[in-house]
């Protein structure tokens, strides 16, 4: 069944922000900076689509309820940035600690709150690494709102595990100048909010890891290529394959893990030793 279920749930789910990239004048997401631009407030319309909502309530079904024997170290959560963070290279590079993934692509704060009861609280992991919120901005959520989503789950975390360590994350640079624009001032909410909920919360900089040195964008070195499959006719034409690579506008590649894994352990390290710490 999960065979069947998962590809196609997992398709739909990170169609919604994933984006072949060319140029960045057409980039995917909302311009906050546009005069006219107004916010939007309550739901988002992914938010209130029911194929999108049911292909996720089919993702959860299937990839989160199998039992789980004892509670993770670690759970990572939220959206397709943290959803993509595969079991391989987690398991390589952190293997020290168990890790259980709960994220889905697609999600936004809202949805997170929907859920996070089942998906999250129910582990009861010492860590929680939570990234969340690019989706909100890509469909110009109020960053008032999203502050209150996020401020909410802290707080729903700091209430019924009031043991457990938040790794707050921010959102990363991507290959869309609408996302990046709005991202310094986003992540410095986020950095905020993590300094105000107590010690058991930290920020953790995803912008300094992955962003070119030079450029306010992905490092090169990181950007995922899509390598689309000629058809009959474009080869007729002469197309080449090399002519019609591009970029996934949104997500990063595995080295882009592997360099969030190593400046992820030290952190999970220091974690793990204070709570190991007998009580004075």
């Amino acid at each position: 069944m999960k065979k069947s279920i998962l590809p196609g749930a997992l398709l739909y789910l990170f169609a919604a922000c994933t984006t072949p990239y060319t140029h960045l004048r057409g980039a995917p997401g909302t311009d906050y900076f546009r005069p006219e631009f107004a916010c939007k407030k309550g739901a988002l319309p992914k938010e209130q689509d029911a194929l999108y909502l049911l292909m996720r309530e089919k993702l959860r079904t299937a990839a989160f309820r199998a039992p789980v024997s004892e509670s993770p170290f670690m759970v990572i959560a939220g959206e397709s940035t943290a959803a993509l963070f595969d079991e391989r290279i987690y398991k390589k590079e952190l293997s020290e600690f168990t890790i259980l993934n709960r994220a889905i692509g697609g999600e936004t704060t809202a949805l997170l709150l929907t859920a996070m009861d089942q998906d999250i609280i129910a582990l009861r992991p010492k860590v929680i690494f939570i990234s969340i919120g690019g989706n909100d901005i890509m469909g110009g959520r109020c960053l008032s709102e999203i502050r209150e989503n996020v401020r909410f789950f802290l707080f729903k975390v700091r209430t019924q595990l009031p043991e457990t360590h938040v790794i707050l994350a921010g959102v990363p640079p991507v290959l869309s100048w609408k996302v990046n624009s709005v991202t310094p001032y986003f992540n410095a909410m986020m950095a905020d909010l993590a300094k105000e909920s107590g010690p058991k919360v930290e920020y953790f900089d995803l912008w300094q890891i992955l962003a070119d040195p030079d450029r306010p964008v992905l490092q090169q070195r990181f950007a995922v290529l899509i390598h689309p499959q000629l058809t009959l006719m474009q080869r007729m034409m002469g197309n080449k394959e090399q002519d019609l690579i591009e970029y996934d506008r949104i997500h990063f590649n595995e080295y882009g893990y592997i360099e969030i894994a190593r400046h992820l352990k030290p952190v999970l390290t220091r974690i793990r030793e204070s709570q190991e710490k007998p009580a004075k």
